[in-house]
């Protein structure tokens, strides 16, 4: 019988990445909304970009739990 800490274990963890990643988009977000102020669209639609990547890798996360990513 597997002991039910593990699957508390793997919540907790999976909850501390799903944690990160939002910090990570925060402060992206942040990041993106200042270039864009300065007039560096550019710049700000590329960190748009790896924002979008960071809310799918998220989306992923909680739906099917720590699964590899793929590069699609």
């Amino acid at each position: 019988m597997i002991p039910e800490i593990n699957n508390n274990t793997r919540s907790v963890e999976l909850e501390e990445k799903i944690k990160v990643i939002d910090q990570e988009i925060m402060g992206l977000f942040d990041k993106s909304q200042k270039l864009g102020e300065e007039g560096k669209i550019e710049e700000s639609e590329l960190l748009t970009n790896e924002i979008d990547k960071l809310v799918k890798k998220k989306e992923e996360l909680e739906t099917y739990g720590d699964v590899p990513a793929s590069d699609s």
